[in-house]
Formats: structure tokens, sequence, C-alpha cells
């Protein structure tokens, strides 16, 4: 790189990490996770953040392999079971979770989209988790917590803040063994082994 280019290539470096918000030391345990593409961030942190955390609890499960949730609690691959859908950020105080779809079924009658709804907020060196049941998420929906992301779009999104006694998302918020059972609880194959 020529030396100009170095330079303002420098220069920005230096306003584009003073801008980043604080609280993130290098050392901390999930700071590498700042600054990767939201895709990475949620697909291969949150999603096989849930799925690892379930399997170590002996519970069975996959990935999905579609668009409409990311984990699936069943015996085998062949077996429809409990849809889970994992949305991930690395946002605070105040978290924005996106891209949340409407849980219920395209035609009546028809299979729900997901189960239950985990979000995972990320912190330096903590996490925090909140489960939301599908029918729920559904009602948020119907009542504008839960926003429509774009005119044109068929997501939403909401923005939570655990340090914030008010927050309409308070009560969802989870412990990890809670997290677990709480989406065991709301399997059909409750206890299912791996």
């Amino acid at each position: 790189m020529d030396p100009v280019l170095a330079e303002i290539v420098a220069q920005l470096r230096t306003e584009i990490l003073a801008s980043r918000a604080p609280g993130w030391p290098p050392d901390a345990a999930l700071t590498f996770l700042r600054g990767l593409p939201p895709q990475t961030v949620g697909t291969k942190f949150g999603t096989e953040l849930a799925r690892r955390l379930l399997e170590r609890e002996g519970i069975t499960c996959w990935k999905a392999g579609t668009r409409l949730y990311d984990i699936v609690l069943s015996p085998d691959r062949r077996t429809d079971g409990t849809r889970v859908e994992v949305k991930c950020s690395t946002e605070r105080a105040r978290r924005r979770f996106q891209q949340v779809r409407e849980p219920r079924p395209d035609e009546a009658n028809g299979r729900w989209r997901y189960d239950c709804l985990v979000c995972v907020g990320v912190s330096p060196d903590d996490l925090t988790f909140w489960y939301i049941d599908g029918r729920e998420v559904a009602s948020l929906i119907d009542e504008g917590i839960i926003e429509v992301q774009h005119a044109d779009s068929e997501t939403n999104w909401f923005f939570p803040n655990e340090d914030y006694t008010n927050c309409p998302f308070r009560q969802y918020v989870v412990t990890r063994a809670e997290l677990v059972e709480r989406i065991r609880a709301a399997s059909p194959l409750q206890g299912v082994a791996g």
C-alpha cells in the first residue's frame, strides 16, 4: 500500500475503533465477535451455541437447514420435532433482534413455522438469554411490540434492554438452565436423549 493510502487507512482505523461501543476490552471472552458479519454472529455463534448447549443437556437436535427456524429437536433427521428460531445481538445496552419472522403457519391448520424464539444477547464477558414461546411471539407481533422491520418486509424486529426494569421483554429473560428446561418443555418429545 502506498504511503498516502496507508496514512488514510490508519486514520480511519483509529476513528472507527474509537467509535465502537465501550466496554469491549480486547481480552474479554466474547470480544472476538465484534465486527464480524451479522450472519456469522447469528448462525455460526448464536445457533451453534444454542444447539451445543441443548446437546450437552442430552437433547438430540439438528441444524434445520431452512430460513424459517434454526434448530429442530427430534430423535433423528427424518422426524419433525420442536422448531427453535435463534437470534443473536452484540449491541448493548439496547439490543436489536431483527428478521424475526411470523411464527404462524401460512395455511389454515398448518404447522407453526417455529415453536419458540431464543435470543442471545452478547456482552464482553457474559450472555443474556430470552425465551419466547412462538404463540407469544405472534401476540407480540399483533400488539406491535415486535414491529414490522420495513413496509414491504415479512420480518420484524424488537429492542429489548435487560438492564431496563420496565422493558416489555424483561419477563422473557431466562438463565441458561431455564432456557434448556423451557425448550425441553416446549417439545412434544420431552426428554429425547442423544
